[in-house]
Parts: structure tokens; C-alpha cells; sequence
């Protein structure tokens, strides 16, 4: 395992990732932002906007967008990205996009054109209503000069990794750069694309200074006896999800929503592997909690 760390900052990123969100909306009461999110959007979008947005089945050429990031040559701004891409023809399209999708059968394929157009109309609304209205993108940027500034101190780049991204290990032998992107919408978790070579892991930004929110949402996690014997269970070896689950049983659903919780509270880590993904026992656990303690009932 062998990997470089870059900064990949583009406010596209964020644009995608909040639109994303709107529509990937099962896990949003995980999240910081939370269900009221949800109606904060709903009262800023027409109703005929939103009407286009529920009846969206596929995202895959969404999803794909953020291939293009590192492609376009000026992804300084959502708006000069789009127009960008709308540039680009069906075939041009195709050609940077394929070896990039893995189910070449999909019929995203057959009809890139009409996908591009109906997108970029879509997320110039969603910028123009939403996005250009947010005030947290110079948080973001502040975000891509912390992880530059730890490559200069020449940590180790899994080390840099594990510090941001709150939880992760990337073991693939494949992986040559990871570009750590700093979000927001998808706080206290993280989310990430493997293309090729380079991962993309949008990480939450800023989250584990230490207050009464993370503190409670530590609490909270171990308030549980069944997430206390996933920890034990974890505290001895890394394990997949499927052999949790056969650990302590219970039905999948349950397992998952305890996994979640203890994500949202920073207490594990994801672990990418050749094998399968992993999940451990984040490293200083006891001894970050307590440090986070002291810090509110002496702040």
C-alpha cells in the first residue's frame, strides 16, 4: 500500500453532493444537517422543480460528474463547470466516461446527450436556488489548506487519511492517489468514488472539535449494550459487516443502524480492502473521549 494525498477542492463537489443528498435521503437523520434539511430545500425549489426531481430514478451520469471534475479546465465555479460540460458532445461524453463505468449495459450509455442536458438544467437550478445562497464555502477552502499543510509536515499519508476522514484506512493495493475533499452536507460521515487508480473521499470538515454536540452523540453511541458489544467485538479484530452481524445477531437492519450510529459518533473506522470493507476500532478512542469530556465541563 503505497499512496499519495492531494487536495482536489472544487465547489462542484459540494453542489453534487447536496443535490446527491436531496434524493439519496435514507440515511439524512444520520447527519448533521437532518431531516429539517430536507424542508429547508422544499421551501427555497418551485414545485414544478421538485416534482422533476422525485420522479428521477437513475443518477448514475450525476454520480459520473464528478469524473469530470478533474477533467475540466475550469471547475473553479459550478457555473463555468456546466457550461463545460454542455460543450462536450455525446461522444466526447462517452469517451471520458467509460472506463469509468462499470456496468457498460446501463442505458445512461445510450442516451448521454438527453442525460446531460436534463442534468445540468437541474443542478444550474439547484446552484442558482441553493447553492450560490449557502455561506459555507470558505469553511471548505480553509478545509483543503489543513490537509496541504499536513503533507507539508511529511506525515504519514494513512495517518492523514485516519485524521480527516474520522475513520478510515485505504488498503487498496490499486490506489496510487487519494484526493481528500472537504464537505459539509454529509457531516459527521464520509463518502467517497474509487476511479481507476485515485479514490475521491469527501470527508466532514471540521467535526471533531471538541463540544456538547459530538460529546452527547458519543454518549448517545454507548448508551447502547448492543453497539458496547460491537466495540468489545471490534476491539479485538477488525470485522466485515456480514460477520457482525452473525456475532450478535439480530436482523440486518438493526445491525446497520448500529454501525451508523457509532460512524456518526467517530467511534470506528471503515477499512478498504482487496478482500472486503472492514470495519475496526478507531485508534486513541478512550483516550480522544476523554480529552473531548474535559474539554466541555472545563470550557
Amino acid at each position: 500500500m503505497a499512496y499519495q494525498i492531494e487536495t482536489a477542492f472544487s465547489p462542484v463537489h459540494e453542489c453534487l453532493l447536496s443535490f446527491l443528498l436531496y434524493k439519496r435521503r435514507q440515511n439524512i437523520k444520520y447527519l448533521y444537517v437532518g431531516p429539517s434539511w430536507l424542508q429547508q430545500i422544499r421551501d427555497m425549489m418551485e414545485p414544478a422543480y421538485l416534482d422533476k426531481l422525485d420522479a428521477l430514478d437513475d443518477l448514475t451520469f450525476v454520480d459520473l460528474l464528478s469524473v469530470l471534475v478533474d477533467q475540466c479546465p475550469d471547475a473553479a465555479s459550478m457555473e463555468t463547470f456546466l457550461e463545460w460540460v454542455n460543450t462536450l458532445s455525446a461522444g466526447e461524453l462517452y469517451e471520458r466516461l467509460a472506463s469509468y463505468m462499470a456496468d457498460g449495459k446501463n442505458p445512461v450509455w445510450l442516451h448521454l446527450g438527453e442525460q446531460r442536458d436534463l442534468f445540468t438544467e437541474l443542478l444550474a437550478v439547484w446552484q442558482e436556488k441553493y447553492m450560490a445562497r449557502w455561506t459555507g464555502m470558505d469553511a471548505l477552502r480553509e478545509g483543503t489548506r489543513e490537509v496541504e499543510e499536513a503533507v507539508r509536515t511529511g506525515k504519514k499519508a494513512e495517518d492523514i487519511v485516519e485524521t480527516f476522514v474520522t475513520g478510515m484506512r485505504v488498503e487498496l493495493t490499486a490506489i496510487r492517489k487519494v484526493h481528500l475533499i472537504p464537505a459539509y452536507h454529509f457531516r459527521p460521515l464520509h463518502t467517497f468514488a474509487v476511479l481507476k487508480d485515485k479514490i475521491n473521499i469527501l470527508y466532514p470538515h471540521n467535526i471533531e472539535k471538541p463540544d456538547i454536540f459530538t460529546v452527547s452523540a458519543a454518549a448517545k453511541a454507548l448508551s447502547d449494550e448492543k453497539r458496547l458489544e460491537i466495540l468489545k467485538l471490534l476491539s479485538v479484530e477488525r470485522r466485515s459487516f456480514t460477520d457482525i452481524t452473525k456475532e450478535i445477531g439480530g436482523a440486518k437492519g438493526n445491525v446497520h443502524h448500529h454501525l451508523m450510529t457509532l460512524r456518526m459518533a467517530g467511534l470506528v473506522s471503515v477499512h478498504l480492502t482487496d478482500e472486503a470493507t472492514f470495519l475496526a476500532l478507531r485508534p486513541g478512542l478512550s483516550e480522544r473521549l476523554k480529552q473531548q469530556v474535559d474539554h466541555v465541563l472545563k470550557g
